[in-house]
């Protein structure tokens, strides 16, 4: 087991708290870095939705996990990038499930960890988030107001997304990057 702690921006946070508001449950991926002065905090930059479910089940998609996949490969070369991936027990997955991952879930998870020994994978709830992988314990995602210059690498993973979008010919719609929005003087 390791201690780990990940840093996600409040805005990602509070929005994927939203989406665990509705009905289904939805799957995706976020976009880290390693904490420069910590080497077992990673710091969430952005995050795709990689897929719409029912209630009781998500898969991702295979063209947006291509997508993914092909804007990873852009990004390792140029800095340490990694995913982990998170997904949603919904309103419509039911309360008993907001505290809790399923045996699916901590099935998945285990092969992640198999086959990577960092692998740490996140659930949103409308009530709680939960970490899950090799850590000493479920409560180490911690949020933070992010400005746009904390985020050093976003400009640098939109420009790399808009050639995987163009090239792969993938519809806008199928990731999502977020990041603060830039505030005006």
């Amino acid at each position: 087991m390791a201690e780990v702690n990940i840093l996600v921006p409040k805005h990602i946070s509070e929005l994927l708290t939203a989406i665990a508001r509705r009905q289904e449950e939805v799957t995706g991926a976020f976009l880290y870095s390693a904490h420069p002065k910590d080497a077992n905090a990673r710091i969430v930059h952005a995050f795709f939705l990689t897929g719409v479910g029912e209630t009781h089940t998500v898969q991702p998609d295979q063209q947006s996990l291509n997508g993914l996949n092909e804007l990873l490969k852009r990004l390792r070369p140029k800095g340490k990038m990694g995913v982990m991936p998170f997904h949603t027990h919904s309103c419509g997955t039911g309360k008993e499930w907001f505290h809790k991952f399923s045996p699916g879930d901590l099935q998945a998870i285990a092969g992640g960890v198999r086959g990577n020994p960092t692998f740490v994978a996140l659930l949103y709830t409308p009530e709680k988030i939960l970490a899950a992988g090799r850590l000493d314990n479920e409560h180490v995602v911690h949020t933070f107001e992010a400005t746009p210059t904390q985020l050093t690498n976003e400009e640098n993973v939109k420009g790399l997304w808009r050639q995987v979008v163009k090239e792969k010919g993938l519809g806008q719609a199928v990731f999502r990057l977020t990041s603060p929005k830039q505030r005006r003087k």
